[in-house]
């Protein structure tokens, strides 16, 4: 009887290892155990990779992004940084 919890911690284990390997890699079905934190920002953090990595190897994702940077804002924005502009200069900047 004192084994008995143990036992039944180590064949959950076993099932818990089963299922994960039965399942597809990108299944979203519910996990029979919840996940820690730790275990939850892993996955997040993979998924995001995985998700920049095929952003970035897609070639409709290179044409059709276009980044526009005002340099002139740019440099209003280092110039108020630097304590270069007045007070009327810097509200005009961050409004």
């Amino acid at each position: 009887m004192k084994l008995l919890p143990g036992a039944v911690a180590q064949l959950q284990h076993q099932i818990a290892q089963a299922e994960r390997k039965a399942a597809p890699a990108n299944s979203a079905a519910h996990a029979r155990y919840p996940l820690a934190p730790d275990q939850i920002a892993a996955s997040h953090y993979a998924q995001r990779l995985a998700f920049d990595d095929q952003m970035r190897n897609s070639a409709s994702y290179a044409a059709t992004s276009t980044i526009g940077i005002d340099d002139g804002y740019v440099a209003q924005l280092r110039a108020g940084v630097a304590g270069r502009l007045t007070d009327q200069q810097l509200a005009d900047v961050t409004m």
